[in-house]
């Protein structure tokens, strides 16, 4: 198995997990747990569909990607409002640094 086919499988397992969240009740659609795992997931399948050169799917999963990095940053957003500067900037540090290992994860696949 070589580091796509790993990533490809990853991504999928992270996917269905978002989902297994949903479907159960352990996470609501509009959590932050739900979306960066639909995130990171969607960002590994991206690397295996682009390897695969199904470049159909793997626009879908940068679409994917997008909406739960678009319904993400809402979530900051409404934490702002929420609580004070110190925990906002918590989060988004948080957040960098997933973001930022994900990032380095595909330049080292790549």
């Amino acid at each position: 198995m070589n580091e796509f086919e790993l990533c490809g499988w990853i991504g999928a397992v992270l996917v269905l997990v978002a989902y297994i969240m949903v479907s159960t009740g352990k996470a609501k659609a509009d959590s932050r747990p739900y979306q960066l795992t639909n995130i990171i997931g969607a960002l590994f399948l991206v690397a295996y569909t682009y390897n695969c050169q199904a470049y159909a799917s793997m626009v879908v999963n940068v679409i994917w990607a997008g909406i739960g990095f678009t319904s993400f940053i809402k979530f900051i957003k409404i934490s702002k409002l929420k609580f004070n500067e110190n925990y906002l900037l918590k989060t988004k540090l948080k957040f960098a640094t997933v973001l930022v290992s994900v990032l380095a994860l595909f330049v080292v696949v790549l």
